[in-house]
């Protein structure tokens, strides 16, 4: 019982942060994550398989940080008509200046398709967060963004950019 008696502590202490600083904590371990991760040279050339998984994985990591972006501007009762747009410009220059870090790696490349796939990806979750709402959009805006994250992770993967 010490375990669960310490757990109710942390718990408890938890619960005493300030709310914004819960919210925003997602946001600081993706970001810290991803950042150290993109300091490390890339490995040998996979293939185009794993590639595209890689690729993909762009548009589940920018979808997961604008959705928690979303999430800490809730919050915010003063940003209510606009919290999807800085939601999804703030990922939108993270994943700018990540490529742009990653130019400075070496082994690694600064990537215009791999923006895209960000953008995408970040689009493709607000519009997640949206659909869940009362108000959520249409089948066919989230099949459209659906359809651009495939597009652009397939760029990634195959094109040259």
């Amino acid at each position: 019982m010490p375990l669960l008696a310490a757990m109710d502590r942390v718990l408890a202490w938890w619960w005493r942060v300030p709310t914004l600083l819960r919210a925003a904590l997602p946001v600081g371990c993706m970001v810290t994550l991803w950042w150290s991760s993109s300091r490390e040279p890339a490995p040998a050339p996979p293939s185009w398989g794993r590639a595209f998984l890689h690729n993909g994985a762009h548009v589940v990591a920018y979808a997961s940080l604008a959705m928690s972006l979303r999430m800490v501007f809730a919050l915010e009762p003063r940003i209510s008509v606009r919290r999807d747009v800085a939601s999804w410009v703030l990922a939108l220059a993270y994943g700018i200046v990540d490529e742009l870090h990653q130019s400075h790696v070496p082994g690694r490349v600064c990537s215009v398709s791999d923006v895209f796939s960000d953008a995408a990806g970040a689009w493709l979750g607000l519009l997640l967060v949206a659909h869940g709402a009362a108000n959520g959009p249409s089948g066919v805006r989230f099949a459209a963004a659906t359809v651009v994250c495939f597009a652009c992770v397939a760029m990634a993967t195959f094109g040259s950019w």
